[in-house]
C-alpha cells in the first residue's frame, strides 16, 4: 500500500470516528417533566410464575439476582422474591392489584427476537412532582422461545442469573 493511500485511509478513519456521537452505556429514563423514573419505596416484591418456580435452579437464580441488587451497599432498594403464582401475568391494571411478575415465554415471543429478556415498567406521569416518575409495576419476561438459559455455567447457553440481574 502506498504512503498516500495509507494517509487517505487514515483520514477516512478519523472522519468516521470523529462523526460518531457520544457513547452512552446507561441513560436513566426520565418523565416528560424531567423527573427520574424510580421506585418510591425501598422494598419491591417480585412474583415468579409457577413455571419458573417449578425448577429449583431457576428459582435460585432469581433469588441470587434479587440479592445482587439488594446487597449493593449504596442502594436503598431491597428486592424480595414472593411465593410463585400460577396466574402471574404481565400487564398493568389501573383499577386492580398489580404484581411485579417474572415469567418465562416459551413460544411466540412478542418482542425483539434479539432480546433475551425484557422488563416493562409502568410509572406515574403526573403534574405532582411527588409522584411523577414513580414506578408502580415492573414485569420481567424471559425469552425461552429464542434463547437457551442455563444455571450451571455451560458455555453453550445464556447464564440465567446474569440475564435476570440485568432485567431486574
Amino acid at each position: 500500500m502506498t504512503a498516500s493511500r495509507r494517509v487517505g485511509l487514515l483520514l477516512v478513519t478519523f472522519a468516521l470516528v470523529g462523526a460518531a456521537g457520544p457513547a452512552q452505556g446507561y441513560v436513566r429514563t426520565r418523565t416528560s417533566r424531567d423527573h427520574p423514573v424510580a421506585w418510591h419505596r425501598s422494598c419491591v416484591f417480585l412474583t415468579p410464575h409457577a413455571d419458573l418456580a417449578a425448577d429449583p435452579d431457576r428459582m435460585a437464580a432469581l433469588e441470587a439476582s434479587a440479592a445482587t441488587w439488594s446487597d449493593v451497599g449504596c442502594s436503598y432498594l431491597s428486592l424480595v422474591v414472593e411465593p410463585a403464582q400460577a396466574d402471574a401475568a404481565v400487564g398493568f391494571d389501573e383499577a386492580g392489584l398489580n404484581t411485579n411478575v417474572v415469567v418465562l415465554v416459551e413460544a411466540d415471543w412478542p418482542h425483539d427476537p434479539a432480546a433475551a429478556g425484557l422488563t416493562t415498567l409502568t410509572y406515574l406521569s403526573s403534574s405532582s412532582s411527588d409522584v411523577d416518575g414513580e414506578v408502580v409495576d415492573a414485569d420481567v419476561e424471559l425469552n425461552l422461545a429464542g434463547f437457551e438459559f442455563a444455571t450451571d455455567g455451560r458455555a453453550d447457553a445464556h447464564d440465567l442469573a446474569n440475564v435476570l440481574t440485568h432485567e431486574l
